[in-house]
């Protein structure tokens, strides 16, 4: 937490410090030093001057002007240009009222930037991720002096609205020994490759949040349309327009839902009044975090739990306005006093302090209540004993302490609560729909880019089709807002994951998400990488594979091919069709490249090898009756030839379809997997 604070004191500083030089001149924090402009394309570079007052960009040879509109924005977009691994200078300059502003950014490359976004596969770092894995990935690090490599994260921040910029300062890297633990492993792994085969400068810019689904990175036009999301969609939007118009507070909306929902509120139980009957509640120290007392038992408890405090109040403090000060409570609260509400906040550390009307102030018993909204991890109303007080303003030397043991009882728990009010821009409100996009997306929009890589799916394992079309929602949001047509978008489908199923049928919910990613690629200009061999062998449970390298550079084969020219195999096996001759199924497959193969069991980051005398295994087969059967399958050809004694007419066909297809090793000669899928129609 000071590590944020003086992050942004920093950039409150230095933002200040650049007002008073450069007039009113700014730009989005995506532009700095060692940034990589995208050749081939007209790049965008944006701002806000002076309103009507003139800005110009000088780069590479290109001088462009423009004025600012009357609200002081401004856009200029410098022609194309041609790969160059050698730092330059871009300078803005503004002429206007008051004055004049120059903003200078150097050792800028101009090559390839692409996004890198989804959740904690994604964003697992060089560095092994926030669980500090280092096994496999850690001796890149000494080798990783790549200067024309440069890699920009986005902070993480949810919104309801599309915003124009970032909380934080944050700039570009260049990729180093020193620095590069810290970039998007898939994103480096893929940068790299391509960096090496190409010699054209890659940029990496990471937009990644661990535990995130699809929905929260989609844009509201197009998720909107998507069956199931409308609603969900509506309601950011509303908010985003209570929002721009100063009429939504977070407060409100708690005091709102919990009018509706809290079973003591005022409209319900009432908990807070000095009326209500607390003969039933248990007591707690207050001020306290709560791990080891009676609120939280065994475990934290996350959800809602009112306090209630008896005060004396003196027959001199009859009638007159109290100080209410509860010190700071974790995580949102709401305070009352003789049951009315007299404040609330929804920030774990701000401290507490109210005001109480004097016509709710009687002499003798009074009652102080407070409903604590616990979000996550341990709750509590916590701070000093000194910060917990009465006394009537003006007199704080006639303070009364509300420090001791305060009466507690439990309300509801998070995982009852019907759905309750967000609040933007926490870790735990990542998931909002549209509000990852507006916050992390949006304010990149539109740096010009070759393309995207994604690496999604676990946190909306089961879906089926529904994933198919938020895919193709996500997809067609990103590409209308950057404005350049349907640039390459390619995605990793999901890592083989818990334990090894053994039922043939399969047909669980990452064996359908699989399929819903697979059909993804009827999206234009899409590209997957297979990853159903990639799940550390010793830790399936694990759902981050430390192998990021095999990941990222199954990716970049799919650029190299479609972007770059390569004429290589950059695909695994993927399913065509089906015939059915006699008992036998004989399934056809896009991208067998030089021949299919059975591969060895996957090795770390080891190439996989050729088993001449292998059988395919995690085939299945059924026939008329829809019962499912383990199969006999060769390779025949660019085929596999798929049969079993047990079924006499085959109707359908399914390989690796389970969330850990162990053992499942059909590949190409390139040493790259098929991927799972079933030909049953139904599969969703």
């Amino acid at each position: 937490m000071i590590k944020k604070m003086m992050n942004k004191c920093t950039w409150l500083i230095m933002m200040l410090c650049a007002g008073a030089v450069q007039a009113e001149l700014s730009m989005p924090t995506v532009f700095s030093d060692n940034m990589v402009l995208q050749r081939g394309k007209p790049v965008p570079i944006w701002g806000s001057a002076d309103p009507d007052g003139s800005v110009s960009v000088s780069f590479a040879g290109q001088t462009k002007t423009t004025a600012a509109d009357k609200s002081g924005q401004w856009q200029i977009r410098l022609d194309p240009m041609t790969s160059s691994a050698k730092g330059q200078k871009l300078s803005v300059s503004s002429k206007g009222k008051p004055g004049t502003g120059t903003l200078t950014f150097t050792n800028v490359l101009v090559g390839d930037v692409w996004l890198c976004s989804g959740q904690s596969n994604m964003d697992y770092e060089v560095a092994g991720g926030r669980r500090g894995k280092r096994n496999l990935l850690k001796k890149f690090d000494a080798e990783a002096n790549y200067p024309a490599i440069r890699h920009f994260a986005v902070p993480e921040k949810s919104a309801v609205t599309e915003l124009d910029d970032m909380e934080k300062l944050t700039t570009w890297a260049v990729c180093s020994p020193a620095t590069v633990s810290q970039f998007t492993a898939v994103g480096y792994f893929y940068g790299r490759m391509i960096h090496r085969q190409t010699d054209v400068p890659i940029g990496l810019i990471s937009s990644a949040v661990g535990g995130t689904k699809i929905e929260a990175w989609a844009r509201a036009g197009e998720l909107g349309k998507v069956d199931g999301c409308e609603e969900a969609v509506a309601k950011v939007v509303e908010r985003g327009k209570m929002v721009k118009d100063g009429t939504f507070t977070m407060e409100n909306a708690m005091d709102i839902w919990a009018a509706k929902n809290d079973p003591g509120s005022a409209a319900k139980g009432n908990w807070g009044a000095l009326s209500h009957d607390d003969s039933d509640w248990k007591t707690v120290p207050v001020p306290t975090r709560w791990s080891g007392t009676e609120v939280a038992e065994l475990k934290p408890f996350n959800g809602i739990v009112w306090l209630r405090r008896a005060v004396e109040i003196p027959a001199r403090f009859a009638g007159k306005d109290l100080v209410v000060s509860v010190a700071k409570v974790d995580d949102r609260e709401t305070t009352f006093f003789n049951g009315v509400r007299i404040g609330a906040s929804v920030q774990y550390d701000d401290r507490r302090i109210y005001n109480a009307p004097g016509k709710l102030v009687k002499a003798g018993n009074n009652v102080v209540a407070v409903r604590v909204w616990n979000g996550w991890g341990d709750g509590g109303i916590w701070g000093s004993p000194e910060e917990m007080s009465v006394y009537p303003v003006g007199h704080e030397e006639e303070k009364i302490s509300l420090a001791g043991d305060w009466l507690f009882k439990r309300g509801l728990a998070s995982d009852k609560m019907p759905t309750a009010p967000m609040r933007m821009g926490t870790k735990s409100r990542e998931n909002l729909a549209t509000g990852l996009y507006n916050g992390m997306i949006a304010p990149v929009a539109p740096f010009a880019i070759r393309g995207a890589i994604w690496y999604q799916g676990e946190s909306n394992g089961g879906e089926g089709r529904a994933y198919t079309h938020k895919m193709r929602a996500l997809i067609e949001g990103w590409r209308a807002a950057w404005g350049q047509g349907a640039f390459p978008f390619y995605f990793v489908q999901l890592a083989n994951f818990e334990d090894a199923g053994d039922h043939p049928e399969g047909g669980d919910g990452w064996a359908r998400m699989r399929m819903a990613q697979l059909k993804a690629l009827e999206i234009e200009n899409t590209g997957m990488a297979v990853a159903i061999d990639l799940a550390d062998t010793s830790n399936p449970r694990d759902v981050h594979p430390e192998n990021k390298k095999d990941v990222g550079e199954r990716l970049a084969l799919w650029a190299l091919a479609n972007d770059y020219g390569k004429k290589i195999t950059y695909s695994g096996p993927l399913y065509k069709n089906m015939t059915i001759k006699g008992g036998e199924a004989i399934i056809s497959f896009d991208h067998v490249g030089e021949g299919l193969m059975v591969g060895g069991e996957k090795t770390g980051i080891e190439p996989v090898k050729s088993l001449q005398d292998g059988t395919l295994k995690q085939f299945a087969i059924s026939g008329e009756d829809g019962k499912w059967h383990w199969a006999d399958a060769r390779i025949a050809g660019e085929t596999v030839v798929v049969s079993s004694p047990e079924v006499t007419k085959p109707v359908a066909v399914r390989y690796a379809y389970t969330k850990n297809p162990d053992g499942c090793n059909l590949y190409n000669k390139a040493g790259l997997p098929a991927s799972p899928f079933t030909t049953d129609k139904h599969w969703h």
